[in-house]
């Protein structure tokens, strides 16, 4: 008996193992909202500041004597994690630089809309600085988030991250993390080769798993099917980042 037992024991450890994911996880590492908020207090321009005011989404600004740098009050930066931002200006002059926890990006010169990746230095906060020259307008709405997809099925059969999702967008080029958040029914999983509703790693109704960077590539290979005759559904969420 105290073989079987040992025998059994070693079993679990194996499959547990094959499993880089754990979970509950806390989703908001990855699915929080976006950090940065749209209102004029959100950048402390509830009333004007040197040569800067805000009014409904537009921050306004006109050349001063030295830079000013804005401090949004939305959550902030995680040291090491990469941010999707997107900045919206209208200018005549100057420049305005976008930081998030420590890392500044590109200073924009021009009018458009500018997308970035940036990858926080430290835990922080979201800045804006405008140079002393920069005379224009800003969206308050700047867009700072991880998310970089979304994707839903119901592996009634056999499914893989790579198949065409029921909903939302296949699996993002360059993203390296994922979130797996598992619906009202549970889930079975296994890595290169097909699960049954009977075989594979069981994953409960509700729970929520995570692979990292480094178990990435592993995931890319993962094979999901449900146990409730088609009734089940997960939603994948993807983001760019680094542990």
């Amino acid at each position: 008996m105290k073989a079987k037992l040992l025998l059994i024991c070693a079993m679990l450890a194996v499959a547990l193992s094959a499993s880089a994911a754990t979970y509950p996880y806390a989703t908001t590492e990855i699915t929080g909202s976006e950090m940065v908020t749209g209102t004029c207090p959100g950048w402390g321009l509830a009333v004007a500041v040197g040569a800067s005011s805000c009014a409904a989404t537009t921050i306004t600004r006109t050349a001063s004597a030295s830079d000013l740098v804005l401090t949004n009050t939305g959550t902030a930066a995680m040291l090491g994690k990469t941010y999707t931002t997107s900045l919206t200006i209208i200018r005549t002059a100057g420049s305005i630089t976008l930081a998030v926890g420590g890392a500044s990006g590109t200073a924009r010169s021009s009018s458009a809309t500018f997308t970035q990746d940036i990858t926080a230095t430290a835990d922080g906060a979201v800045t804006l600085t405008f140079d002393s020259s920069f005379a224009g307008t800003i969206t308050t709405t700047v867009s700072v988030k991880r998310i970089k997809g979304w994707s839903q099925y119901s592996p009634n059969t056999v499914t893989s991250p790579n198949d065409a999702p029921d909903a939302g967008g296949t699996l993002p080029a360059d993203a390296v993390e994922v979130v797996m958040s598992v619906g009202s029914y549970p889930i079975r999983y296994l890595y290169n080769r097909d699960p049954t509703a009977t075989v594979g790693v069981l994953v409960p109704a509700g729970a929520v798993l995570k692979w990292g960077p480094s178990e990435f590539a592993k995931f890319k290979t993962i094979r999901i099917i449900d146990t409730a005759a088609g009734a089940s559904i997960i939603d994948l969420v993807y983001a760019k980042g680094i542990e």
